[in-house]
């Protein structure tokens, strides 16, 4: 069984902000490395005017999804524990049967 993440707590941030200061005030919150913190990624520009998640019923983790789905992304952890905004690559593999 999976254990969720804690339901999320008041970031203490300064609004407005972009998306990816705010991806890594919310690493910083949950104790981990944002990997692309002084990279471009898509709508990392992009601002976000006030609280949007604080009292609600969502976790850390509900709130990665959505703003994966804001950064047309996957959002993970690599294999150093960093979060890291992952986009699909062309591989040319083909896979059959």
């Amino acid at each position: 069984m999976r254990q969720r993440l804690p339901k999320n707590e008041e970031l203490s941030i300064v609004y407005p902000i972009s998306i990816r200061d705010y991806i890594n005030a919310l690493c910083n919150k949950i104790g981990l490395t944002f990997k692309n913190k002084e990279e471009e990624f898509a709508n990392y520009d992009k601002v976000i005017n006030s609280e949007l998640y604080f009292g609600l019923e969502y976790t850390y983790r509900d709130i990665f999804d959505e703003l994966a789905q804001v950064t047309a992304s996957t959002i993970c952890l690599n294999e150093n524990d960093e979060v890291e905004i992952r986009y699909i690559n062309e591989t040319n593999e083909i896979i059959d049967k």
